[in-house]
């Protein structure tokens, strides 16, 4: 077991946070930052113009889908049961979009895709089982996309219109990177390290089950919005909280039900969970605990009698915290 300690203080911030729920699936966690999010809003835009998964049916999922729509090129919505969880305005809104899919009965059984290696560049080539780079067929490019890949790499491809020329071009910035890249690895070892490419997990496929069919959907990005848990066991049953485990805070507060315990960021915030979000009420909170420590008279520099901020005697906060 853990060791357990008591600590004691005049005051106390709690912001543990929330940690997203999972499905626990085959290739989940592989493919989390390579396609596998649970933030459409953080990650969604990396999918512009792309095909997208999300998974769930209650209103962080609608609100997900319906985000993914403006920029991605099509967003499919797996919920295993047949009817949402969401609020009827928002599950409305998402069954009426022209762009989004929903798939019912539905539960996604692995994340698949490849493992590809990215070249100083930022070009990214597809490797095989033995890690050796793959031939993309560059053709099945359009040349938006070419020309998107090339102005990243910063190859230069003024003058030249025609696709085939384009893909030709992109091919041969690839060969020459691969073949400077082999030729430092063989050399005698100076500068070998600045030339190791990088090598990522990229999702590719997300494979779902209806009823005993299975489906393969091509998708780039996959979002899995079924929840999250407030880290708030700790101090269950010394501080109130709603139900599905959020501190509860006095409103236009920090506090809790508790005298000198403030709430920051996600363990009291179940609608925005954002950093941006969190860092206000984190600062929120330092400064309504900083005010309640001046109103009990915990100070530094106190004159003599005062209540002194070292005074052990002081001490109106006692929580016990294990496991943390």
């Amino acid at each position: 077991s853990r060791p357990t300690s008591t600590i004691k203080a005049h005051s106390l911030i709690i912001a543990t946070g929330a940690d997203s729920r999972w499905l626990g699936v085959q290739g989940e966690w592989e493919f989390r930052g390579g396609g596998v999010s649970a933030c459409a809003t953080c990650d969604g835009h990396l999918f512009s113009g792309r095909h997208v998964v999300v998974v769930g049916g209650g209103d962080t999922a609608m609100e997900d889908a319906l985000v993914l729509a403006r920029t991605s090129s099509a967003v499919t919505l797996v919920h295993r049961r047949d009817v949402f969880r969401a609020s009827r305005v928002l599950a409305d809104r998402v069954l009426s979009h022209d762009k989004i899919k929903v798939m019912w009965n539905t539960e996604v059984v692995a994340f698949e895709g490849t493992k590809v290696r990215v070249l100083p560049s930022g070009i990214t080539v597809e490797l095989d089982a033995d890690g050796s780079p793959v031939e993309e067929d560059l053709s099945k490019l359009r040349v938006k996309e070419l020309r998107a890949r090339m102005d990243a790499a910063n190859v230069d491809y003024e003058g030249i219109k025609d696709k085939d020329d384009l893909v030709r071009t992109l091919r041969a910035a690839i060969a020459a990177e691969l073949e400077q890249i082999a030729g430092a690895a063989g050399g005698d070892g100076d500068g070998a390290e600045d030339t190791v490419p990088e090598q990522r997990s990229v999702l590719t496929r997300v494979r779902v089950r209806t009823g005993a069919e299975e489906t393969v959907l091509e998708a780039a990005g996959a979002f899995v919005a079924i929840g999250h848990d407030p880290n708030t066991g700790f101090v269950r049953g010394q501080l109130d909280m709603h139900p599905d485990g959020y501190l509860v805070t006095q409103p236009g507060t920090t506090r809790t039900s508790v005298d000198g315990v403030f709430a920051a960021g996600d363990v009291a915030d179940r609608v925005y969970r954002q950093a941006v979000t969190s860092a206000g009420s984190g600062a929120a909170a330092a400064l309504d605990t900083e005010r309640w420590l001046s109103e009990h008279g915990f100070c530094t520099g106190c004159p003599d009698g005062a209540a002194g901020i070292g005074d052990p005697e002081t001490v109106k906060v006692d929580v016990p915290v294990s496991g943390v």
